[in-house]
């Protein structure tokens, strides 16, 4: 029993089952979560180790090069991409794609365990961090208030951050800002020295004096006690009267040779919003989370925690991830709805009949129902891809149907009854609608195997489009005949007397269109057969002469997205003290406010940087970001690039600085992951000054090409340096190592955290710091006069065993795949970057590089180049795809190659589509042309298969042909139209992270429009070509 069958002779079936699909889809869009892009697991492991007070070039001797050459022999390893730092070392594993990463991770451990043991003393344990989006920030709140911003983190850190963590879906709420509550122990250097002590007796006595030790068991008849010994510091007073040593039998307390102060760390680095200093709390979503349901609750808990804090107090959101995600989806909604409308017009000025509109409407809305279901079973989310799927799709939804009801509305005009017009003309259109179907959802299979970013992102619209495809066919093969057997009203449209309203005249006329524009079809049909050399010499030159447009046409991986935001990145001199980044932090705040009035948000930050900043972000003294939001497009006339050129040109104006600007955000840097730049070159080979000097050539290079901005070298030279040599041989006849001479110096000079004091009223602890007073610890001369004490109880002054240079030495070395690189990037601007990179290639080509170097261009233009070539093997694959399911409906392997030279045809629309309106080819049209693969071919099949069907009842060759084209002419203008429509207010780009779908759109909209022109007249031509010359 066919499916049209079923539906007519079981109806309440049928409507039991459109029922409880329906339901059941209601309820999984309720639970579908919402997000930005789809749930990714990038392939990418850091290993973050840290060792405190030791330069790059020791750091990446003693630490990143032993732990590289052992992660590097971990399976489906890529890349292995290293950064040494100050203090710190950063191991990056980019995996191939589709590796779990789960289990790379525990591998990546394993290998990490064999080399820890040796790893130098001081090297703290490594830490293993698997990339994830959710480790970006769902939300900053900012805090303000007159209070100090050390007193307002304090109470962000006893009074909100465990109550915004303990929200649902929250993972971790880190508290950015001020300074932290610190013990100083400040050491009297001529008290301490004059007494003959040292750092580490004084270190020992306050740890051996803050225990809490248990001490057994005391069994006292039917009692047993447990013996406890607490001693634990209590308050400062009792740290301060801590006993340190004895001279004479009289003991030494620590008040005498030090002040112990409850105060703060040292300030290296500061938060800003909207200008004032305050304190900032980045949370953190679990992965998986819905983003904006996770945002909700942010938002109430922060309203009802507002109303329990003290009045001076104020909670402010600085940014909210979920705003854009909300407008974002906000966008495809409205392009969904609109493209239906659009779609429903089309469909009623065609038919004009509103009963058969009405049917053919129903197809859309449980269409995208039944996507729902299969999304939530899929555990999929609702995101700007998946929605974007079914905004794109839309107007395709109602084209099995309309080609289901356009044949039983033609047999119901030829005095057909309900039932059996219904049940014919389903019948007759069956296959060529399952194959349009198969055709349209196979060319989504290749896109399985794309690899890397593309691959990730577009997959889960290839199952949007796919899974409303399957939907829109049952409906059209099921519920279509019930309905139109039922309710299916055919009307007569007679000639419109003078006085008609104004619908019966609009139709009248429209109908006086259709037919006039059936005359002309036919005799241009005619014609083309009667001249069918002419006909392919047209077509084929059309073809050529417009795919040397490609060459025309620029290249860019993702299309720029106004995401309503931009980050300023600052860099000055690499020994600008923190105080002098502030003060050009706050110049460039004062250019933002003045130039910028659409600015809600300012959010700045400068110096060292906590927590995830601190660990995966370039920081330092020298500094500072900020992140300007605007809000959405429509409510301003400006766009983000136009603000930026403006800003660009003001910051130009401050001396020393380096300042580079990231428009986007989230979106930008997912989808930008893994390219250092829009534009980069990677150098690598070993020699630092000679890497520096290659730097600097490509540097001058890359601005020299027209629409390069930005210009920056990677790696940070000039770090000022006190180097403390020490002469071994004088060190070691007083019985002094390297080691303790170091850490001496580290004491007096940074500090050393001894032991931890314990809060009696929150719990919490706090570090205790014993280091010189600041008076000590200011000149050159106060390290060589620092006294150490030698094992045989002697204090030794450092400029007796070392001396002290000046030197200077890079900030951070960063390596790939074992050996030293140091990149060049830009940002684009004005200009596509495949323009930019082709050019800046051919430059390259012309240096002279010494021997052990290599000099490769490299972030997204590589990116580009393997995603273009991945989805160029996927096209042909789907082509190859189509070929095989129409030549299973056809029986034939002629009928189907005829079929598929609409495809070039469509191709040759998407060139002239994006040429016109100024679009650049990208990783998203690609997909478009993919699309496009399985779309253009549904109009071919309409003719060819009517042909086939015209000649087995016996008609002639070029009477079939004509007929065919007659009959489904209508049908393939309401289809190709429906589709246009549809796609139309997704190509116009309006609206939140619009620009980055458009040429999607634009590809499937032009492409569908030129395959349609010349597939009514090329495809007839060409099918009557072969059928004459080939089966003779």
């Amino acid at each position: 029993m066919m499916l049209s069958e079923f539906g007519i002779k079981r109806p309440v079936t049928v409507f039991m089952i459109f029922i409880g699909v329906t339901i059941i889809g209601l309820v999984a869009l309720a639970n579908l979560n919402i997000d930005l892009l789809p749930d990714m697991s990038f392939p990418i492991v850091a290993v973050m180790t840290d060792y405190p007070g030791v330069g790059p070039a020791e750091v990446e001797a003693m630490v990143s090069r032993p732990m590289e050459s052992v992660v590097s022999m971990v399976r489906n390893v890529k890349n292995v991409h290293s950064t040494s730092k100050e203090g710190s070392s950063m191991i990056t594993l980019e995996f191939d794609w589709g590796t779990d990463i789960d289990a790379a991770a525990i591998d990546v451990r394993e290998k990490i365990d064999l080399v820890k043991s040796h790893l130098p003393a001081g090297v703290q344990n490594p830490t293993i961090v698997k990339f994830d989006p959710a480790l970006m920030p769902v939300m900053v709140v900012g805090v303000s208030s007159p209070r100090g911003v050390s007193e307002l983190r304090q109470y962000c850190d006893d009074n909100l951050k465990d109550r915004l963590a303990r929200i649902p879906g929250v993972a971790a709420v880190t508290v950015q800002g001020g300074q932290d509550r610190q013990i100083q122990v400040n050491i009297d250097r001529t008290r301490m020295e004059a007494l003959g002590l040292s750092f580490d007796q004084i270190g020992q006595s306050l740890m051996t004096s803050n225990l809490n030790l248990p001490g057994g068991h005391l069994k006292s008849g039917q009692l047993d006690f447990l013996i406890r010994i607490p001693g634990e510091f209590k308050s400062v007073e009792q740290i301060s009267a801590t006993v340190i040593g004895h001279r004479g039998g009289t003991p030494l307390y620590l008040r005498d040779i030090a002040k112990v102060e409850d105060s703060f760390t040292e300030i290296d680095t500061e938060t800003k919003l909207n200008g004032q200093r305050s304190v900032a709390l980045v949370i953190q979503k679990q992965s998986g989370s819905n983003t904006v349901a996770v945002s909700n609750k942010i938002q109430a808990k922060i309203k009802e925690m507002q109303k329990q804090m003290p009045s001076d107090i104020k909670l402010s959101t600085a940014f909210d991830s979920a705003e854009f995600i909300r407008e974002s989806v906000k966008t495809l909604q409205t392009e969904a709805i609109g493209g239906s409308l659009l779609a429903i017009l089309i469909i009623i000025l065609f038919l004009r009949n509103f009963s058969s509109t009405l049917i053919i409407s129903l197809s859309i809305p449980f269409s995208i129902i039944v996507t729902f279901v299969l999304l939530y079973f899929r555990s999929m989310t609702l995101n700007i891809m998946t929605l974007g799927g079914l905004a794109l799709g839309v107007g395709r939804l109602v084209d099995d149907s309309i080609v289901v009801l356009e044949n039983i509305y033609r047999h119901r005009e030829d005095g057909q009854s309900p039932e059996e017009a219904a049940l014919k003309g389903s019948d007759q259109v069956s296959m060529a609608v399952l194959a349009a179907t198969i055709t349209t959802i196979v060319v989504f299979l290749p896109i399985a195997f794309v690899s890397g970013i593309a691959g990730v992102l577009f997959r889960p619209m290839a199952y949007t489009v796919s899974f409303s495809l399957i939907g829109s066919y049952f409906v059209s093969m099921m519920l279509l005949p019930l309905l139109t057997s039922r309710f299916l009203k055919v009307e007569k449209h007679e000639v419109i007397e003078a006085g008609a309203s104004w619908w019966k005249s609009l139709m009248a006329k429209i109908g006086k269109w259709q037919d006039g524009m059936d005359s002309f079809y036919q005799k241009a049909l005619t014609w083309s057969l009667a001249h069918k050399k002419v006909v392919m010499g047209i077509t084929l030159g059309v073809v050529v002469a417009s795919l040397s447009l490609f060459a025309v046409v620029d290249s860019e991986f993702i299309p720029s997205s106004d995401e309503g935001e931009f980050t300023v990145n600052l860099t000055m001199p690499v020994g600008t003290s923190f105080r002098q980044t502030g003060s050009i932090i706050q110049r460039m705040e004062d250019v933002v406010k003045a130039e910028v009035p659409e600015t809600r948000t300012l959010y700045t930050t400068f110096g060292e940087g906590e927590g995830m900043r601190k660990a995966m972000a370039g920081t330092g003294p020298n500094i500072g970001a900020m992140r300007v939001k605007i809000g959405p497009r429509s409510q301003r006339s400006r766009s983000v690039d136009q603000i930026i050129t403006i800003l660009r040109a003001r910051f130009s104006a401050i001396p020393d600085a380096q300042v580079v600007f990231l428009s986007g955000s989230l979106i930008s840097q997912i989808m930008s992951m893994g390219a250092g730049g829009a534009i980069q070159v990677d150098i690598q080979g070993y020699d630092l000054e000679d890497s520096r000097k290659l730097a600097e050539q490509v540097k001058q290079l890359m601005a020299s090409v027209n629409g390069t901005r930005d210009v920056n070298i990677t790696r940070q030279e000039g770090m000022p340096e006190l180097q403390v040599i020490v002469d071994r041989d004088k060190a070691g006849a007083m019985g002094l190592s390297i080691y303790q001479v170091a850490s001496a110096v580290e004491t007096a000079f940074k500090g050393r955290t001894v032991t931890r004091f314990r809060d009696s009223k929150f719990g919490k602890e706090y570090d205790v710091v014993v280091r010189f007073q600041e008076n000590d610890r200011t000149r050159v001369p106060d390290i060589k006069n620092l006294k150490v004490m030698s094992p045989m109880g002697q204090l030794v002054a450092v400029s007796n065993i070392a001396r002290i240079q000046k030197a200077f030495g890079p900030v951070d070395i960063s390596r790939k795949n074992q050996q030293r690189i140091v990149s060049v990037t830009a940002n684009a601007t004005g200009r596509a970057i495949g323009a930019i990179n082709g050019e800046l290639a051919d430059k390259i080509r012309k240096m002279s590089i010494p021997e052990g170097f290599t000099v490769e261009v490299g972030g997204s233009a590589k990116d580009m180049a393997d995603s273009f070539k991945n989805l160029f093997y996927a096209t042909l694959l789907a082509i190859m795809l189509v070929y095989m399911v129409l030549a299973s409906q056809f029986e034939s392997l002629l009928d189907p190659f005829v079929i598929m030279f609409s495809v070039p045809l469509g191709i040759v629309g998407v060139v002239w589509g994006l040429f016109l309106t100024g679009h650049n080819f990208s990783v998203i049209a690609f997909i478009g042309i993919i699309m496009l693969v399985g779309i253009v071919v549904s109009n071919a099949i309409l003719l060819v298969d009517y042909a086939n069907v015209l000649r087995r009842k016996g008609l002639g060759l070029y009477q079939a042909v004509i007929q065919s084209g007659h009959t489904r002419l209508r049908p393939i203008l309401m289809t190709t139209l429906t589709t246009i429509v549809g796609m139309t207010p997704m190509a116009l780009g309006i609206g939140e992270s619009a620009e980055t779908s458009a040429p999607l759109a634009i590809s499937v909209i032009s492409g569908l429009t030129a395959s349609t022109l010349l597939t009514l007249i090329f495809v007839p031509t060409l099918y009557v070509l072969f059928e004459e010359r080939l089966r003779k």
